[in-house]
């Protein structure tokens, strides 16, 4: 996740949207939907890249354990029974339970307190443990 822009909503902000994150409730069924829908035309036009890029996507393919083609990932984000919300519920409080570590660069014109105040705040949004 990222948030950027001016400093003095930032935590208001932070407070809408990561209870969201880790529970997205009933309208995040058809946001989850929009999302899948817009991947599956996204990863489906070939035009969208340059050669170049298709040459680094298929060299990372080659490369990069765990890197996946873009036929590959466009067919698994057409299974609806793999990749819908209910999926992304049960991967997102796996994670959060286990394997979640906080990692934030503040900058700007944010002091230290105020810094540590939105960690504290992004911690209790997302529900992990501030080391």
């Amino acid at each position: 996740l990222s948030f950027s822009g001016f400093d003095e909503h930032m935590s208001e902000l932070v407070r809408m949207v990561l209870p969201k994150v880790s529970a997205p409730g009933e309208e995040g069924n058809a946001a989850f939907e929009q999302a899948r829908r817009q991947l599956v035309l996204d990863l489906a036009d070939k035009t969208r890249l340059q050669p170049y890029q298709h040459a680094m996507e298929a060299f990372e393919v080659l490369t990069i354990k765990g890197r996946y083609s873009r036929v590959e990932m466009l067919q698994a984000v057409q299974d609806t029974k793999r990749v819908n919300l209910e999926a992304y519920d049960r991967f997102v409080k796996k994670v959060f339970a286990t394997e979640a570590h906080l990692s934030m660069l503040i900058a700007g014109n944010i002091d230290r307190p105020r810094a540590k105040a939105l960690v504290e705040e992004v911690a209790a949004g997302l529900g992990v443990d501030v080391a």
